[in-house]
């Protein structure tokens, strides 16, 4: 007997004909009783364990990898223009790559919708606030490295 091209299991050829009322042994004296197969004071566990729901993943799409110190984050804040904003895509970037030694890419600022100058005069206000620190080298990206602050500098002592 098969089922869509498959072998049927030998319980279910049995189960089938008990239902029918016959025996499929064709030996009149086994008798199918199936109370001996009840389980007694509850329902049978299955041993096969539930699957575990999978968890949500990872994050789609861009995002702030912290901690920040909120001590460097005040000193930003405190600087004029677009400073701030270079701040968090250099924080960005620090956080994508596991290290507070960045390439300062053009290409990341323009997406955000800020011209170059305004990032340069951006990385310029960081550096003299004494955030970072910047390899400046002909024909390559910027280094940066962004810099422990414990108080700020501020221009007016």
């Amino acid at each position: 007997c098969t089922q869509l091209g498959a072998p049927m299991p030998t319980l279910s050829i049995l189960i089938y004909y008990m239902n029918k009322g016959s025996n499929p042994l064709g030996d009149s004296s086994v008798n199918f009783e199936l109370s001996r197969f009840r389980v007694e004071g509850g329902t049978l566990k299955s041993p096969i364990t539930p699957k575990v729901t999978k968890r949500e993943g990872r994050l789609r799409g861009q995002f702030l990898k912290g901690p920040i110190p909120w001590s460097w984050i005040t000193c930003a804040m405190r600087l004029p223009g677009k400073a701030l904003h270079v701040a968090v895509v250099l924080w960005q970037e620090a956080g994508f790559r596991k290290s507070r030694h960045v390439k300062f890419r053009m290409s990341k600022i323009e997406r955000v919708g800020f011209s170059r100058w305004t990032a340069r005069r951006g990385l310029e206000q960081l550096e003299e606030a004494r955030l970072i620190k910047i390899d400046r080298k002909p024909g390559q990206l910027h280094q940066v490295e962004i810099l422990e602050v414990e108080e700020c500098i501020d221009e007016q002592e």
